[in-house]
């Protein structure tokens, strides 16, 4: 991750490999969440390398959201989700990016809403799960949009 220390000292970063697919669980998709020292350095590295073609494709490059939008709680919605999809594979599809402390698929009589809520450890687990999942995963073949909706929790489906 050289391409970011070119703008200013890089405190952590954590890689984050995932089926691209539940199609074609053979190929992988990689993330990192890149923690610089200096926000403006952040920022200038975001404005030159999102959207910079490299052998994989273009990079997608972001800020990750200040700690006064995350609701200071480690808690995702996740929408989109197959309706036989149980809490167990909810835990282990989001065990990959950090500690599970809590999977619910949201249900009525019985029967899932396609949607639900998973509790992390850390925020910086959410951001990491975020950056991979959201729009980038399709578990769903019977829509139009079959790709994963994954952002901080604000009271959606229940």
């Amino acid at each position: 991750m050289k391409e970011f220390s070119r703008f200013g000292e890089v405190n952590s970063i954590q890689l984050v490999s995932r089926q691209e697919s539940v199609m074609n669980p053979k190929t992988l998709k990689h993330s990192a969440l890149v923690v610089m020292k200096n926000r403006n350095d952040a920022l200038d590295a975001i404005t030159d390398l999102h959207r910079k073609e490299t052998l994989g494709g273009p990079l997608l490059v972001k800020e990750a959201r200040s700690r006064a939008f995350r609701d200071q709680d480690a808690k995702l919605f996740v929408g989109m989700l197959p309706v036989e999809l149980e809490e167990h594979g909810l835990r282990q599809l989001f065990s990959t990016f950090g500690i599970v402390e809590e999977a619910v698929v949201m249900r009525i009589r019985g029967h899932s809403r396609g949607c639900g809520w998973v509790r992390m450890k850390t925020v910086q687990s959410c951001e990491m799960a975020i950056m991979s999942l959201n729009g980038q995963l399709a578990l769903r073949t019977d829509t139009a949009h079959p790709c994963l909706f994954v952002d901080f929790s604000r009271a959606r489906c229940g």
